[in-house]
């Protein structure tokens, strides 16, 4: 029987902006669009440096580099889905009235 994994800790607000700022440090590797063997090899190196430092500077919960990653597409996808929203929001009158906002 497989035991199962304990749920870790959410990432506070602390953490996930050591991620981005660690992330800008390797931004050269992690964010190349190729994809040959070379470059994900590159690419997995890059994030166990990542996953060292974060985990030196942020020793609240030990995070792997895979978690780290998906982390960090998880906030790209989160950006990109906020901007598609507000581009669609300032074309959506179309020529009717303005559409109102909730504070």
């Amino acid at each position: 029987m497989t035991p199962i994994k304990k749920r870790a800790t959410n990432f506070s607000y602390k953490e996930e902006k050591a991620l981005l700022a660690l992330v800008k440090k390797y931004a050269s590797t992690i964010e190349c669009k190729r994809t040959d063997i070379n470059s994900n090899k590159l690419k997995a190196a890059s994030y166990e440096k990542l996953a060292i430092e974060f985990n030196s500077v942020c020793g609240e919960c030990y995070r792997s580099p895979k978690t780290l990653r998906s982390k960090y597409e998880n906030i790209k996808k989160c950006g990109k889905k906020v901007f598609s929203d507000e581009r669609a929001y300032l074309r959506g009158t179309s020529g009717g009235p303005a559409k109102t906002t909730s504070p």
